[in-house]
């Protein structure tokens, strides 16, 4: 059998329970979480630091928007999977560079981490077959 490439991801959303859902959701799928964090600032320092291939990101406000755009721009490789609460939130996060955006509704988390799992699968070729 193939063995899946290893790949590092750095996890940003404000609330530790949706950090531990989306790394339990990532692990199976061989992505390590390099780093979590709970605020803008110590991820964009995850990211210089350990150089992911994908960072997840639950935000729905324009500064953290504006963070994804910013950081896509400086970092034009990294795939970025935007966690929203909304259609209109899932449009900016879109709009700013993310790779993909999933609805978050409060009470869901772990069928987001089970769509946050799903989307990486078959959205990275390295995991295809």
């Amino acid at each position: 059998m193939k063995e899946k490439a290893r790949v590092r991801s750095v996890v940003l959303c404000g609330a530790p329970r949706w950090l531990d859902a989306v790394e339990r959701a990532l692990a199976p799928l061989g992505i390590e979480v390099v780093a979590r964090r709970l605020q803008l600032a110590q991820a964009l320092a995850a990211l210089d630091r350990h150089e992911p291939e994908v960072l997840i990101a639950a935000t729905d406000a324009a500064d953290g928007f504006a963070w994804v755009r910013r950081t896509r721009e400086r970092l034009p490789a990294l795939k970025v999977i935007a966690l929203v609460p909304s259609p209109e939130d899932a449009a900016s996060a879109l709009d700013a560079g993310a790779s993909a955006a999933i609805l978050t509704p409060e009470g869901q988390r772990d069928l987001v981490a089970l769509t946050v799992r799903e989307a990486w699968e078959v959205s990275d070729p390295r995991f295809l077959g």
